[in-house]
């Protein structure tokens, strides 16, 4: 599936939820829940460092928002998404796992 993404930003009640919604109900679009994590996520990886991948596994599982996504992985099974090295394709392997579980 070639993917070109693309990320709905706004303030609180602004609306952004609806049109996402609005957008993944197309037949060749798909939408995710709200992302908030994947910002922490980067910034958790350039302040603070994991020591590895399956550390960087485990505080996502923990975080609440990206809990939301139902993700049918385990800990070590995410952790072979993440590469410490390569945010960017971190993120879209992990986008991936989401449309891979969930897409129709």
């Amino acid at each position: 599936m070639t993917m070109r993404p693309i990320f709905i930003g706004g303030c609180d009640r602004s609306g952004t939820t609806m049109l996402g919604d609005l957008l993944g109900a197309a037949p060749e679009a798909f939408a995710t829940p709200e992302s908030q994590w994947i910002h922490e996520f980067l910034l958790m990886l350039h302040v603070r460092g994991f020591d590895d991948a399956r550390a960087a596994a485990q505080w996502l599982r923990s975080h609440f928002r990206f809990q939301v996504w139902e993700i049918p992985a385990d800990t070590g099974q995410l952790a072979e998404l993440i590469d410490l090295e390569n945010p960017r394709g971190s993120i879209q392997q992990i986008i991936h796992a989401y449309l891979d579980a969930h897409a129709p």
